[in-house]
């Protein structure tokens, strides 16, 4: 298993991200306000990102506009049932905390490209790539 530093790394490097979630590039669209951004990221940096990189997990910004902060949880966090409430708990509350001008922090929910035809394939009992015609009986 890897430490939480090396799980940075290949976060950093977009290792986790699969094929991307806007535009395919690989970039998260942010749009800032007066300079919040750097100072949400700032929070999440250190006060954030720590407990979940302990299970793995990130979280990005992917905008800021009108008070209002999305973010998208990555790693293992993405998709975990306790998403929701990581997000209203623990993200949201620190963030209001810290920057009371922010009126709302919602979760957005995506799922990449490759994930979603993988399970098309499945569901319409496609051959995945790699499987042999003799363990398809």
């Amino acid at each position: 298993m890897k430490d939480i530093y090396e799980f940075r790394k290949d976060m950093e490097k977009g290792e986790m991200l699969g094929e991307n979630w806007k535009g395919g590039d690989g970039k998260f669209e942010t749009l800032e306000e007066g300079g919040k951004v750097e100072e949400i990221e700032k929070i999440l940096e250190e006060e954030i990102r720590p407990a979940l990189m302990e299970h793995e997990g990130d979280a990005a910004v992917v905008s800021y506009e009108n008070y209002i902060l999305r973010i998208r949880l990555l790693g293992r966090c993405s998709g975990c049932p306790s998403a929701r409430i990581t997000t209203e708990e623990m993200i949201a509350g620190k963030i209001k905390q810290k920057l009371p001008e922010v009126k709302d922090v919602i979760l957005v929910h995506e799922v990449n490209k490759e994930l979603l035809d993988f399970a098309r394939q499945i569901l319409n009992h496609e051959r995945i790539e790699g499987e042999s015609e003799a363990g398809k009986k």
